[in-house]
């Protein structure tokens, strides 16, 4: 394996450059690599009948209309079930299964979004590009403290601005009154 500043190959990360640019790329111990998604559905049996190749960033219930269309058009009268991850349970795909007549096999998967409504969304704060920060609805600063190992940007307010501001309760739980 060779090792140039520009181009630096790990078997198990994939291909990563600084002369790549491409939007299926994703973040991988701070560094882009190419990614992509496969998908392979079978019959019955395990063989395969309709496989698609999609950039790593587009997610699965986005590349499903394409490959269903294909399976029904080609297997309509030997498909009974569809039976998916629960990555594909969303409503547009539901409703593309039953339409054709089909039965769709989903595990359960818990309702996404915000488990406590009464506290203030992330769309409340206003977001300050050129300074890269956030700004609560009261005029404080969330700065960015860090980077998580998925490569998601953290951002805190000031723990003793926060402590005695009249919209605690509607902004964090935290026992440390940080946002």
């Amino acid at each position: 394996m060779h090792n140039t500043k520009n181009n630096r190959r790990n078997s198990t990360k994939g291909t990563y450059g600084k002369k790549e640019r491409c939007s299926n790329r994703f973040k991988v111990h701070r560094r882009q690599c190419f990614a992509y998604t496969h998908q392979a559905f079978s019959e019955g049996n395990g063989f395969v009948i309709a496989c698609s190749t999609n950039a790593g960033n587009m997610h699965d219930s986005v590349a499903f209309d394409n490959i269903y269309d294909e399976i029904i058009e080609e297997y309509a009268e030997e498909v009974e079930n569809v039976c998916l991850d629960s990555g594909y349970n969303t409503p547009a795909i539901c409703k593309k299964i039953k339409e054709s007549g089909k039965e769709a096999l989903m595990p359960y998967s818990r309702p996404k979004g915000r488990k406590d409504k009464t506290l203030m969304s992330k769309k409340e704060f206003e977001y300050d590009k050129e300074n890269d920060c956030y700004v609560c609805p009261t005029g404080e600063i969330l700065e960015l403290k860090t980077v998580d190992k998925q490569g998601y940007k953290i951002y805190k307010s000031n723990k003793k601005r926060c402590e005695t501001c009249p919209f605690k309760d509607k902004c964090t739980k935290s026992k440390n009154n940080q946002k």
